[in-house]
């Protein structure tokens, strides 16, 4: 933590004027919604709190016991940060770096379904097989009766994650880009002629889509130096909206 290092971490809260830039900082967080008790796993892990501040809208909940989670929304997406003590081992239990950086954010998205609570649908043990380039639904699972759809990606990229990091192709003549309705709409499809989802799944899915009764979730890991970036606005948009967005921070290890 720099110049701010000392005993206890939860003193450095009850000093007064420490320096202008904390003290606005701590400020702006109390102002999302954050604790005195909230800031102390922030503050021990040295993660940016200005730069946390300036991107989020709210923060609902902070956890630092295993690692740190952060629960907040930005833009009106619903987005935890996570942030992973030990990043080498975390690569490691996905299943190494024999696996390409593509299977790598699909297995930490199948993690982090599983750490929710849900079981994906489909023949998948962690990624969907045998679709060409790895181009269709990453892990599709059921939260009650609302189908969620995810998308996953693994980046070295430290910025904001924004409607940039989905790739599009050609669909029919016409672009689209990953997780808009035409896009899933053709991945179901394939994926039902692949047999990875069952017929019946498949029209369940059509259905959902056709009457905007799915979530749309993307999961990031983020291979970069530790900050404290978010999401930015263009992953709501009409046509795309993504409404939950998980963000690995597994720092800067492969």
């Amino acid at each position: 933590m720099g110049k701010h290092v000392i005993p206890h971490a939860s003193d450095i809260l009850n000093l007064g004027v420490v320096d202008e830039i904390f003290d606005y900082s701590i400020s702006l967080l109390k102002s999302k919604g954050l604790s005195n008790e909230d800031i102390i796993p922030l503050l021990i892990r040295d993660i940016p709190l200005k730069e946390l501040g300036n991107n989020v809208d709210s923060i609902s909940h902070v956890d630092g016991v295993d690692g740190l989670v952060i629960r907040a929304a930005r833009f009106g997406i619903n987005t935890e940060v996570r942030y992973i003590d030990n990043g080498a081992q975390f690569i490691s239990d996905l299943g190494g770096t024999s696996l390409s950086k593509g299977e790598l954010g699909e297995r930490a998205a199948y993690w982090v379904v599983q750490e929710k609570g849900f079981q994906p649908l489909g023949a998948t043990d962690g990624f969907f097989k045998d679709l060409a380039n790895q181009e269709g639904i990453d892990l599709i699972y059921k939260d009650g009766e609302t189908f969620v759809i995810m998308e996953a990606k693994f980046t070295s990229t430290a910025g904001n994650v924004g409607k940039g990091i989905l790739s599009t192709m050609e669909i029919a003549g016409q672009p689209a880009r990953q997780m808009d309705d035409r896009w899933i709409d053709d991945a179901i499809i394939r994926m039902d002629e692949k047999g990875l989802i069952s017929s019946d799944l498949a029209d369940q899915l059509k259905a959902a889509v056709l009457a905007g009764e799915i979530r749309k979730e993307l999961v990031v890991v983020q291979n970069a130096p530790i900050n404290a970036k978010t999401v930015v606005e263009s992953l709501a948009e009409t046509g795309l909206g993504i409404e939950n967005v998980d963000l690995i921070k597994i720092g800067e290890v492969i």
